[in-house]
């Protein structure tokens, strides 16, 4: 190995500046010893039929049945050290990201972070051991790399690759150092480093089904059906809220005059508009929050802020979204005293709601794409910006045309031509006379809303595919 001294008497980091010989060799012979690794070794086959998994090395990866290790997003492979039955040979390869990035696979007894003992590959040719204390970044510590040997990592196309050799067990009481005769589970992860500490991987993670015997050879499968869930929540909450609640809103809110005298079972065409959009709303959001917590089983740890924040604001957009159509059910009939109040509770609880649904998608961005070193890099959270100017611009337009058409009406019921009417408690009123001016509003009105319908629709379309091909 070559080392470079610093100042002190401190020793710098190698680097990819290390020599292995591929085996042990022994010292008191004078032969020559050739074929120093100076690299990992490659992968000597790359047929899929040649794949050595579930015959002579136990692996488990992501797509499952990828090989070579290469084509692979996650691979971990497992084998007995063939000189010592002490040690177990382990092959992590993982697609690199951009910046200091790691690779990391841990081993478990459930299929939870916490309790885990993790080894992380580093994209500058580092290995180091962790212990998971919790879910946030600092109860992520690094451990002594006792147990491990024939340490080799390289960072080569965009792949970070590294073999370990690590002690079945030490038996020196340290209850971190997790024995590997037991059945554990395998958890991988991927994501960014700062210094020592291991970035919160987000969605870039893989655990087993059950409990794994590394002792044994075999291809396990992994349990991916927190992440498709992950990505069914998003894009049920995004069809919901985006699309159905906006135009829900909209219509209740600029669109009343709209074929005012045409009913659809009874009721204007508006309000029925509004309740199909409600009520999709409420489905699709109600089955968005059942899903996430029936698969992960917990409520999501206040250590991450930004993923509890985002929690928190589900919830209360989740109570507000409940609230609403169960005081639409007990409202007072129009033009009782009591209507007003509840006109102005319901569209206080029914923007609550929005504004706390649209918020938490914007915080999703944030931990959702982790694999982008900072949110401005984010296709999502762009996306959710152009969608909230919009909101802003369609609502002051709608809020600019309701006031000058008020204005206009006001005016011309004041003109001479105005139609007297005799009300019942015998006060005069005057209403304008029926003009074409109206009709020309409303078109205008039916095209700002057609418009704001078709923007909404596409921003929602875009915003489910930068979802799915997470």
């Amino acid at each position: 190995m070559f080392y470079h001294f610093n100042s002190s008497d401190t020793l710098d980091y190698h680097g990819n500046s290390r020599w292995l010989t591929p085996k042990s060799v022994n010292l008191l012979a004078t032969n020559d010893v050739s074929g120093g690794a100076d690299q990992l070794p490659t992968t000597k086959n790359t047929n899929a039929a040649d794949d050595p998994c579930g015959t002579t090395r136990g692996c488990f990866r992501s797509p499952e049945d990828c090989y070579p290790p290469s084509s692979c997003t996650f691979f971990v492979a497992w084998n007995r050290n063939s000189d010592t039955d002490s040690l177990i040979d382990f092959e992590l390869s993982v697609e690199a990201g951009s910046g200091e990035t790691f690779g990391a696979v841990g081993f478990s007894e459930n299929n939870k972070m916490p309790g885990s003992d993790v080894y992380a590959c580093f994209s500058d040719g580092m290995l180091k051991r962790y212990f998971t204390d919790g879910y946030d970044q600092n109860q992520v510590t690094t451990r002594a790399n006792k147990g491990l040997s024939n340490i080799m990592v390289d960072a080569v196309d965009g792949t970070i690759r590294c073999i370990f050799s690590r002690n079945i067990d030490l038996d020196d009481g340290d209850a971190e150092f997790l024995s590997l005769n037991k059945s554990l589970y395998v958890i991988g992860s991927k994501s960014t480093r700062n210094g020592d500490t291991l970035v919160y991987h987000g969605s870039n993670r893989w655990v087993t089904t059950s409990a794994v015997d590394l002792l044994a050879v075999g291809a396990v499968s992994g349990d991916d059906q927190l992440p498709k869930t992950k990505k069914a929540h998003g894009i049920l909450m995004v069809i919901a809220w985006m699309f159905f609640a906006s135009t829900g809103i909209l219509v209740a809110r600029y669109m009343k005059t709209f074929l005012p005298e045409e009913t659809l079972c009874g009721t204007k065409v508006w309000f029925n508009i509004h309740r199909i959009c409600m009520i999709s709303t409420w489905v699709l959001f109600v089955s968005a929050f059942v899903a996430i917590f029936a698969v992960k089983g917990e409520f999501v740890q206040s250590t991450n802020k930004t993923t509890f924040a985002h929690a928190i604001m589900g919830c209360f957009a989740v109570g507000f979204g409940t609230i609403n159509p169960i005081m639409a059910i007990f409202r007072p009939h129009p033009g009782t005293p009591r209507r007003p109040y509840f006109n102005h509770l319901h569209r206080i609880v029914g923007l609550s709601g929005w504004v706390c649904a649209i918020t938490a998608i914007v915080l999703a961005c944030d931990f959702y794409f982790e694999s982008a070193e900072s949110i401005t890099d984010v296709g999502a959270f762009w996306i959710m910006f152009t969608f909230l100017i919009i909101a802003f611009t369609i609502i002051l337009t709608f809020e600019i045309f309701n006031f000058r058409a008020k204005c206009d009406t006001n005016q011309k019921a004041n003109q001479p031509d105005g139609v007297a009417m005799q009300p019942v408690d015998g006060n005069k009123v005057t209403v304008a006379a029926p003009t074409t001016s109206g009709n020309s509003c409303e078109r205008w009105r039916t095209l700002i809303f057609g418009c704001s319908f078709l923007c909404i629709f596409i921003l929602t379309v875009v915003m489910i595919s930068e979802i799915a091909k997470v």
